[in-house]
């Protein structure tokens, strides 16, 4: 009896999870009320760079997408790439469908897409980043291609809220439930890049298809004297940069069964490349979100530094909300526990162990937990959310294998055998 009762206390109780669900909902809504109106704002300061020749070189230069709410805890004086990168270059914060999905890929952040480039302004930022020459360039025509994450310049506001976050949210009544069986048409991160790809080799010039672009660049590599060097600056493949890093080895195992357990070499993509684009059609229906927790771009991890005195990410208000939607997904499921995987998962931890203690109402915003309270929330924690949650056994590789997913944050536990089946389940196309 005395067993019985100990696991009961380890649950939510039919209280507790009601006051959470109203904390998350009123959190999320707020949020992207007040994000939605700095996105439309900031989008007509951008799309002035260009058309607006009264805009001084220092609105340029002091233009930033950091939202009011984050600036408070985010030091942004500095004149670094790391810094112009936060300011200038377009955020990202979810890809796909964050209340239905079953597959959860959680990064730290966005990085910057050509790193070694340094920008004095949002111009050279936006004219480097597009690897364009010039502003006329860019104007001379409207980009007709569906996907939100080839450019860093749009011609419509509403496709800058899409880059940063291209889920519209759907209010939800309180006593409806998430149905796990329907269809999620939201664009995931896989049916955009693949379409990026797609519009590339018909629309730009020296691209006439993606095979003869992938052998070029193949048996360039096969004779550089610097194969990593040429690998990162000239795979086409990189255009798709989840596809490229996390999602391949999943596809290697669906489209080419002789070489899934070898070593990856060139040839391996443009076989999962034509794998996809024959599938195009079921990509949009994968029930699969990406999410960052800090959802500014950087040149490398972002570090302290960045932070103001005595804050980190559990202070930013848009890592409370991606958080906050993973918390809400894992009180909503009523069948199918959704998988989480994890790249830093500590730094995920602190701030969804924060969004919980705050949503339970045992601490206010910026107060701390005491040991002890801080021992019984693991105790739900550890019932509730934690068998959701997994990371990646390499620090380098974020390739979603057998091999490299385990349990989070036990190191050196794999992933279950039956857990793994069902993310490649979730990313099956036939």
């Amino acid at each position: 009896m005395a067993e019985k009762k100990k696991c009961k206390e380890r649950e939510f109780t039919d209280n507790e999870t009601k006051k959470l669900k109203k904390y998350l909902e009123e959190k999320i809504s707020s949020y992207c009320d007040e994000r939605n109106k700095e996105i439309t704002k900031n989008a007509t300061e951008y799309i002035k760079f260009y058309d607006d020749k009264e805009k001084s070189k220092k609105e340029i230069k002091d233009f930033s997408w950091v939202l009011d709410a984050d600036k408070k805890v985010l030091k942004l004086g500095r004149n670094s790439k790391d810094v112009n990168s936060i300011k200038w270059g377009i955020p990202n914060m979810v890809i796909g469908n964050p209340e239905s999905a079953d597959f959860y890929l959680c990064l730290l952040n966005p990085r910057v897409q050509d790193s070694e480039t340094k920008a004095d302004n949002v111009e050279e930022y936006i004219l480097k980043e597009t690897g364009k020459k010039s502003k006329e360039e860019i104007l001379g025509k409207e980009n007709e291609s569906a996907n939100y994450f080839r450019n860093e310049y749009y011609f419509k506001k509403n496709e800058y809220k899409k880059h940063v976050d291209n889920y519209e949210r759907k209010e939800v009544d309180d006593n409806q439930e998430i149905d796990d069986d329907h269809k999620d048409a939201t664009p995931n991160v896989l049916s955009n890049e693949i379409e990026n790809l797609l519009y590339i080799t018909k629309n730009e010039k020296g691209f006439d298809s993606f095979e003869l672009w992938y052998d070029d660049y193949a048996k360039d590599h096969e004779s550089s004297k610097s194969k990593k060097k040429h690998e990162k600056k000239n795979n086409p493949f990189r255009r798709a940069y989840y596809l490229h890093k996390y999602y391949n080895f999943l596809y290697r195992e669906q489209f080419d069964k002789i070489n899934k357990n070898e070593e990856r070499k060139p040839g391996d993509e443009l076989t999962v490349f034509n794998g996809l684009s024959e599938n195009r059609d079921k990509l949009e229906n994968l029930k699969i979100c990406d999410l960052e927790l800090f959802p500014y771009r950087t040149e490398s991890k972002p570090s302290d530094t960045l932070f103001k005195k005595g804050n980190s990410y559990k202070d930013l208000k848009s890592s409370q909300y991606v958080a906050d939607l993973i918390i809400k997904r894992i009180l909503d499921y009523n069948k199918k526990e959704p998988i989480f995987v994890f790249r830093s998962y500590r730094e995920w931890f602190k701030v969804i162990e924060y969004e919980l203690a705050k949503g339970l109402g045992c601490i206010k915003d910026g107060g701390e937990l005491t040991r002890e309270e801080e021992l019984e929330l693991l105790k739900k924690y550890d019932t509730k959310l934690w068998p959701c949650f997994y990371g990646f056994s390499s620090v380098q590789s974020g390739s979603l294998s057998k091999n490299n997913v385990e349990k989070a944050p036990l190191i050196g536990v794999d992933i279950e055998e039956a857990k793994y089946n069902d993310i490649q389940k979730t990313f099956k196309l036939d």
